[in-house]
Formats: structure tokens, C-alpha cells, sequence
């Protein structure tokens, strides 16, 4: 099976036929991870179910203790990554109104597991300015508390460094990407109607399944993550993202991309135009000082500048193969 798994990993372009031949080697040996593989990859699988219903059938195997395989792998600075599949969403505007429109997740990535600890960041940039130090928090071992107090521009220095000498391409998730992957790449519009995301998807997020109506940061990890294995979607720290991608060039690449929006009378053109004429950028998730729950769902984001830093505010970082 771990051979199965590296290829996914190493090919993710083609990972369905993989994710297929795993799911008839499981079956042999009568494992019921089989059925979530095909809930998810196969789609001649239970063509009498609706997507809604396999939505259904999937979390009710999760429930019944049936764990989803989740392919990762750890870089040289101990980042941990995992497999976020190419797919589509139903995206939320702000909650007003479930399955607004559809995106489409061209291609797998691999999102981290968690957000940028301080360790990770001291480890990079050799510095950490993060205000919950050791001066702040006392007898706490914080290299595994997320970093914060980084601005957009201080991420974009680190992720250049991280694409120095590196075999893969590191960038933020766009904002599409990171609510996908928060909702655990579920592509049924009743899998996209709720706002939370752990073992199970929920309306109902408390201080036992997220870090919000905190007092501080804590160490990544210690709630339960979605079912890609993702830790920290809800709380902790806000996340930058990106609006599409990292270009050398951004305002001239995201004003193309709001020209495409506009001849398909698309009204996010006139979002991405204003924040790009106020040159800020969007954070995901809410974080452990979120009065409002509601600012930890999934479709909720606000914007700023990209000089910002507050100790409410981290990142996480996406991976792709090099072209």
C-alpha cells in the first residue's frame, strides 16, 4: 500500500488510476476504506446514489470509525503536507446563501497539515517575531505554536526562500483553495451547506473543537482536524491567502483575471478591482481572539493591508509539482 500512496505523491496529475487500483486492493482484502476511496474517486461507483447521498454514506463510515487514507509527506524543514485532491465546490458567499456558484480545483496540491509553526519560521529566517514568545506565554514550549505577527510581504520572503533549490513550487492557497480544502474536497452541494469542518461537517463550532473566544495562540494540532487531515481550519491563527496565485507581477495578473470575471458578468470582478486598488489581501479561517464563531467558518474572509501583522494573523503553505 505504501508504494500505491508514494505514487500518489509523486504523480499527482494522474493519482486517480492509483486511487483506484488501492481501492480493489483494500476490497480483496475486504477493508472498508475501499468505500471511501470509491465514495470519493470512483464515479461509477453506486451510480443509484446521488452526490448528496454519497456525501452521506462517506461521513457515515467516518462515523462508524472507518479512517480516510490520507497520502503526506514531510519536507526538509519539517513542514508535513497532505494531499488535497483535484476537484470541484459549492463556494459560499459569507454564508448568505449555500451553493452560490461552483469552482473548479483544476489540479491536486498539497496543503500543509498545519499552519507555519515558529520553529519552522526560526529555522528559515532565523528570527521570530511572533508576540506570543516566550516572553509572553510562560512555561510553554512554543516551537509548535503557529507563527503570527507576519505580514503578506514578510510570508512572501519566506516561501521565496522555501522555492530556493527546491524540487517542489511553494506559494499561499488561493482563497478557492483553501475554502475547497477546508471543506475537505467535498464536492456535493449538501457537503458544502455547513460552516465547519472536523470528523464530522457541522453548523455548531465550540471552544472544544476549535481555538476561538480564546485567550491565545496554541500548539497546532490540538483539535481535530477535517477529514484530508487537515489541523487548525477553524481558530488559532488567521491565514493569508492569495486571490489566484503568486505571480511576479500580481496587480497585472489579478487585473486580467477580474477582465476574464467581467466579460463573463461575473460581480466578483468588482471584489478582486477593489481590493486590488486597495492593495490588500484576504485571511481565512478566524483565529483563537474571534468573538463570532461565524468568523471561523468556512466561506468567511477579510481583507488588509499586505504590511499588516497582528498576533491574530499566520499562514499555511501550498505545494505543487515543478513543471
Amino acid at each position: 500500500m505504501q508504494a500505491l500512496l508514494q505514487n500518489i505523491i509523486e504523480d499527482p496529475a494522474n493519482s486517480i488510476n492509483t486511487w483506484l487500483v488501492l481501492a480493489d486492493w483494500l476490497e480483496e482484502r475486504s477493508d472498508p476504506r475501499s468505500d471511501l476511496i470509491r465514495l470519493r474517486y470512483d464515479y461509477n461507483f453506486r451510480k443509484d446514489l446521488s452526490l448528496d447521498q454519497k456525501h452521506d454514506l462517506f461521513y457515515k463510515l467516518i462515523r462508524e470509525g472507518v479512517k480516510p487514507i490520507i497520502p503526506s509527506f514531510t519536507n526538509s524543514i519539517g513542514m508535513e503536507f497532505v494531499y488535497v485532491p483535484a476537484g470541484s465546490f459549492w463556494a459560499d458567499d459569507h454564508g448568505k446563501k449555500f451553493g452560490r456558484h461552483k469552482e473548479v480545483i483544476e489540479n491536486s496540491f498539497y496543503l500543509g497539515r498545519y499552519p507555519v509553526t515558529h520553529e519552522q519560521w526560526q529555522k528559515l529566517m532565523g528570527n521570530n517575531t511572533s508576540y506570543f514568545s516566550s516572553s509572553a506565554v510562560r512555561n510553554k514550549d512554543l516551537k509548535d505554536f503557529p507563527v503570527e505577527c507576519v505580514s503578506f510581504l514578510d510570508v512572501h520572503e519566506f516561501i521565496k526562500k522555501m522555492n530556493q533549490d527546491s524540487q517542489l513550487e511553494y506559494r499561499l492557497p488561493t482563497l478557492v483553495e483553501w475554502e475547497y480544502s477546508c471543506r475537505a474536497a467535498d464536492n456535493s452541494q449538501k457537503g458544502c451547506s455547513y460552516n465547519y469542518y472536523l470528523n464530522q461537517p457541522t453548523n455548531t463550532l465550540t471552544t472544544k473543537d476549535a481555538n476561538c473566544l480564546g485567550k491565545r495562540t496554541n500548539k497546532v494540532g490540538s483539535y481535530a482536524p477535517n477529514v484530508l487531515g487537515l489541523y487548525d481550519m477553524h481558530g488559532n491563527v488567521w491565514e493569508w491567502c492569495n486571490i489566484r496565485y503568486i505571480f511576479e507581477d500580481p496587480a497585472n495578473s489579478i487585473n486580467t483575471l477580474a477582465d476574464c470575471l467581467e466579460e463573463r458578468s461575473d460581480p466578483r470582478s468588482d471584489l478582486i478591482r477593489l481590493r486590488l486598488q486597495k492593495n490588500i489581501y484576504p485571511c481565512c479561517g478566524g483565529s483563537w481572539s474571534s468573538s463570532k464563531r461565524f468568523a471561523c467558518a468556512s466561506s468567511f474572509n477579510f481583507s488588509t493591508s499586505p504590511n499588516h501583522r497582528s498576533f491574530s494573523i499566520g499562514f499555511r503553505v501550498l505545494a505543487t509539482k515543478k513543471e
